[in-house]
């Protein structure tokens, strides 16, 4: 299981969430990319168009289950909140 985060400096509607997702897997080896598991959420109204593109196949989490979303509540916890998880990656930042 891996965690990465992506960089949207000018939106995450579905057309740069799928972009940039797209861009960001294939730096993966191919033996890395088995599937993608996504909360819910309009941002990946295109999974059908990353699928295709990456051939990965692309899970979603069940309303009000956080169990199906592990990697995502086990990271904004160690770094102690969304806020921190975003601090901690510069996103926003000036610098």
């Amino acid at each position: 299981m891996y965690t990465m985060l992506l960089h949207l400096p000018t939106g995450h509607d579905a057309e740069q969430v799928r972009d940039t997702l797209i861009a960001t897997i294939s730096t993966l080896p191919e033996h890395l990319r088995g599937s993608l598991t996504w909360d819910q959420g309009c941002e990946m109204a295109r999974h059908q168009q990353f699928a295709t593109a990456t051939d990965m196949a692309v899970y979603f989490c069940d309303p009000a289950s956080p169990w199906q979303r592990g990697s995502n509540e086990n990271t904004v916890s160690v770094v102690g909140g969304a806020a921190g998880l975003i601090d901690q990656a510069g996103v926003g930042s000036s610098e």
